[in-house]
Formats: C-alpha cells, sequence, structure tokens
C-alpha cells in the first residue's frame, strides 16, 4: 500500500470515529451552559448529521497537514495527521518502516477535561497495536510536548509500521 493510501486509510479511520469526532467538536461540560459531557448519548451523533454538515466539522477539525497559523483566531481542538520518516528495510524503499505524525492541538477552553490527554488516549486506542494500515501492527514511537500558539496546548504522537510500495 503506498504511503498515500496509508494517509487515506488513516483519515477515515479518525473521520469515521464517533468519539474522536465529539471529543474534537463538543465543548466540555459545563454546569452554567447546562452543557452535557462531550459523549453524553443527549447530544446529537455527528456521522448522523447532514453530509455538508458532517464534512464541515471533520474539515476543521481533523487536517492532513501542519497548520496552526489560523489558530490564534478561533478556539478549537483539532489534529493534524501526516506522513514523518521512512526509513527502508534492507535498503529497499518498496518496504520501509513508515512514520506517521499526529499533532494535537486544544486550546485552553477544552482543557477543563483534559481534553488533549483524552484526544490522546482515544488516539491510542485506534492505533496502538493495531493493523490500521501498512502491513504491520501500528506501534507507538513517541511523544512530546508541541510548541502551540498562545491559549493552546499541543502535543505530537508519532506511530510507524512497515509500509509496502508498489514498484
Amino acid at each position: 500500500m503506498s504511503v498515500r493510501n496509508n494517509m487515506k486509510t488513516l483519515l477515515d479511520l479518525f473521520r469515521n470515529d464517533e468519539t474522536l469526532l465529539r471529543l474534537l467538536f463538543y465543548k466540555p461540560k459545563s454546569i452554567v451552559g447546562n452543557r452535557p459531557d462531550p459523549l453524553s448519548p443527549s447530544l446529537p451523533n455527528i456521522l448522523e448529521k447532514d453530509e455538508e454538515e458532517l464534512w464541515q466539522i471533520r474539515d476543521e477539525h481533523i487536517f492532513p497537514m501542519y497548520k496552526d497559523s489560523d489558530l490564534k483566531d478561533i478556539e478549537t481542538c483539532r489534529i493534524h495527521v501526516y506522513a514523518g520518516n521512512r526509513v527502508p528495510t534492507n535498503h529497499n524503499y518498496t518496504i520501509a518502516n513508515q512514520d506517521f505524525v499526529i499533532d494535537i492541538f486544544s486550546h485552553e477552553s477544552f482543557e477543563k477535561d483534559y481534553r488533549l490527554l483524552w484526544i490522546s488516549d482515544r488516539l491510542n486506542e485506534l492505533l496502538f497495536d493495531k493493523r490500521t494500515t501498512g502491513i504491520t501492527k501500528t506501534r507507538y514511537e513517541s511523544g512530546r510536548l508541541l510548541q502551540s500558539p498562545s491559549n493552546y496546548s499541543g502535543y505530537r504522537h508519532i506511530y510507524s509500521f512497515e509500509s509496502s510500495s508498489k514498484r
């Protein structure tokens, strides 16, 4: 499977995960605003929204690249997913260890419920030791704090798997 197809598979996984979308979209529980927990069944199922609204949510909260220039003007949670290092196995590009990077940005207004960590946990549930894409189970390589725009927390996770490319 090509790197492009690996990326499409990962994006499809994230775009169709109701729990992840809720964590990215819904604000934290608030007694003052009578707002329920983001995973509360009282909130609408995001995957059941009309197609236009669903794609707007997906496009605003899941980016297939790194981009933080617009974060200073909005309060949101979002992830950036993109290819990282690719190291050939036995000097053969067709089979390689492929890294994928997932950056999480969470505005301070979402951090009342430790949203960045909650999203991190969900990503690990979806990826770690699973056959999501590539030819091996997904490995967790590393994670670290990420320099973030003002009022945001950021964290970078790196996952890897063996990937094959057609000649």
